[in-house]
């Protein structure tokens, strides 16, 4: 079997490709100048394509096998701070992701399997369902949603299976710095007061090896289509995950609430994970405490 990937150096990324190397031929598109190329497996089956995908034509110019069984598309840049609320960015990130599909479809794709956020469903403050009316209210959310739609159209034309995996809050190894458990850790483990909001906030981390396992997972199953929520589907109070990460690594870190205002929205994050778990072929594995302590272990922590 031969799976394409992109967006590969990402955290999520990497579970991935970690995942599928241990049965299958994986093509990774890689940015050029992207100084985590090198975090990569370096095996025989994981073949290491340089392209930037945000120009036109490079989609044309991949050296590929002609036949390609799945495409997961994670590719996205900008999925947080200025570049996030920019129009002409995410615009390229949705003519990307369109691309992604056509050139799946193209080289006989079975399904293609696209990476989507819970910021496509807006501020909507009750338990997230996959067959909500979507109000995304960001410039990003608003992007990934018309990018599930349009390559989900693609899909249909040219008879290609279509998953999307609407993904929550994810930590692991390679996390990027500004994440809020990558930075969180961080100071904890130095013994840093942490300046926090009221922490009131309902979230859902997932540990991006059960969110990598998730994706095959669907993509395998071929009764599998749609949108599917992807979250560990208990989730708790942001000051949850804050007292349990300071807990379990034993920090002396001062926990500040209040010091940080929230906005005037209080974005809470309930996603209803029925759907995926119906399948029967997947369910989240990795604790919060144990996903931790392997962190705080992991060269990634140190690496990024």
């Amino acid at each position: 079997m031969v799976s394409l990937v992109t967006g590969v150096t990402g955290v999520l990324g990497l579970a991935l490709v970690k995942h599928l190397a241990k049965e299958r031929d994986v093509y990774c598109l890689v940015h050029t100048a992207s100084a985590r190329n090198n975090l990569l497996p370096s095996t025989d089956n994981v073949h290491v394509l340089e392209s930037n995908l945000l120009v036109n034509a490079s989609w044309q110019k991949l050296v590929v096998p002609q036949h390609i069984d799945e495409v997961y598309h994670l590719a996205w840049q900008g999925a947080r701070g200025r570049q996030s609320r920019d129009e002409v960015v995410q615009l390229k990130n949705m003519q990307m992701a369109q691309e992604a599909a056509q050139f799946a479809a193209l080289h006989g794709a079975k399904v293609f399997i696209g990476a989507g956020s819970q910021a496509e469903y807006g501020a909507l403050d009750t338990c997230l369902r996959e067959d909500m009316v979507c109000s995304p209210d960001t410039v990003y959310g608003k992007a990934k949603l018309l990018a599930q739609q349009t390559t989900a159209s693609i899909a249909a034309q040219y008879g290609m299976r279509h998953v999307w995996t609407r993904f929550f809050s994810l930590y692991g190894p390679y996390d990027d710095t500004r994440s809020f458990i990558s930075s969180l850790l961080r100071k904890a483990l130095r013994n840093e007061p942490l300046a926090l909001t009221l922490g009131l906030q309902a979230w859902d981390y997932l540990h991006v090896d059960d969110a990598a396992a998730a994706m095959v997972a669907l993509a395998q199953d071929s009764s599998a289509t749609g949108v599917y929520n992807v979250a560990e589907g208990t989730g708790h109070t942001l000051s949850w995950y804050v007292e349990t990460l300071v807990q379990i690594i034993g920090s002396m870190s001062e926990r500040h609430y209040g010091a940080v205002n929230q906005g005037a929205i209080l974005r809470h994050r309930r996603p209803d994970i029925a759907k995926i778990k119906a399948t029967g072929i997947w369910q989240p594995r990795v604790d919060f405490a144990v996903g931790l302590k392997d962190l705080v272990h992991a060269d990634g922590l140190r690496s990024l």
